[in-house]
């Protein structure tokens, strides 16, 4: 998914509703969402735990969404609602 992916999935979305992060397919928990940082931002603040392969998609410009402090177990319907829907097709 893409940052413009992301953004277009939002736009319509109430911008006062909370962001939470739904984890673990088999196992899912819905969690805080704590902030956003980038590749470069990460990567100038200390090395890799270990070095990414050469042929790996890797840019400076990647975008992670952190997450928070685990609030409760998630329902696992909700994969697969994301992943038979538009929001969860990978899109390049």
């Amino acid at each position: 998914m893409k940052v413009k992916d992301l953004i277009r999935i939002l736009k319509n979305e109430n911008p006062e509703s909370r962001v939470l992060l739904l984890s673990q397919n088999g196992n899912p928990f819905e969690g805080e969402f704590s902030g956003v940082i980038t590749r470069a931002e990460t990567t100038s603040q200390g090395e890799y735990d270990e070095e990414p392969e050469d042929d790996e998609d890797i840019a400076e410009s990647d975008v992670f969404l952190v997450d928070g402090e685990m609030l409760r177990p998630g329902i696992a319907l909700n994969f697969d609602v994301v992943l038979r829907s538009s929001h969860g097709t990978h899109q390049d």
